[in-house]
């Protein structure tokens, strides 16, 4: 294994790199970065005057992949959080986490940072948030620098293979399928209910631990 270097990974390669894992594709216990110190970081007038409202939950709208994408019942999920006063934080970048961004914007106590953060700002917002939500996709696995706690959700790929790079604090959410992991070229039941199926009560319960 290569030694940790004293840089903040922030690229989906770096993310991947098939020899950060062993060959039995668990995880590892012991992670390849070194701590980050989010006090180095400037902090934009946009990040100060959200900065200190807590609980917050940050929600990644999408996945880049339609087969990864656990956003379709999204919109529940959130309700049920507006409910109880959490604030939650919507980021993205893609033409579909914006309109979906758009919409659940209008929910009270919600804020929409589609496209507006880069990395070190998205680093920051999610190293103060009380929980981090989103599918298997690059910003998980970013998210996964940070100590927040995270919510995955998993669909086609194994946690086990692609999962975030520790284990504390993360709650894998996900179906038992015989047909996990595929191609993610053509669902058999045309549906992806390794997605579609999962429950936003699922997602919730995982998500009031932290925020209780």
């Amino acid at each position: 294994m290569p030694a940790a270097t004293n840089r903040i990974f922030s690229t989906h390669s770096d993310l991947t790199r098939p020899n950060c894992w062993k060959k039995s594709g668990s995880y590892r216990s012991d992670s390849q970065f070194p701590s980050i110190d989010f006090s180095r970081f400037p902090v934009s007038g946009r990040l100060a005057a959200v900065r200190d409202i807590h609980p917050k939950v940050v929600i990644h709208l999408g996945a880049g992949n339609r087969f990864r994408d656990g956003a379709l019942k999204i919109s529940s999920f959130v309700i049920t959080l507006s409910a109880k006063r959490i604030p939650v934080f919507f980021i993205g970048h893609n033409t579909e986490e914006k309109r979906r961004a758009g919409i659940l914007s209008q929910i009270p106590g919600t804020y929409d940072f589609f496209g507006i953060f880069g990395n070190h700002e998205s680093l920051q917002l999610i190293a103060g948030a009380a929980v981090y939500v989103g599918a298997d996709s690059g910003p998980l696995h970013v998210a996964s620098l940070t100590a927040t706690p995270l919510v995955a959700i998993y669909g086609p790929n194994l946690a086990e293979i692609s999962g975030p790079w520790r284990k504390a604090n993360v709650e894998i959410i996900h179906m038992a399928m015989s047909c996990r992991p595929c191609s993610q070229r053509k669902c058999k039941y045309d549906t992806i209910p390794c997605m579609q199926n999962i429950s936003v009560e699922k997602v919730f319960h995982a998500v009031n631990k932290y925020i209780d």
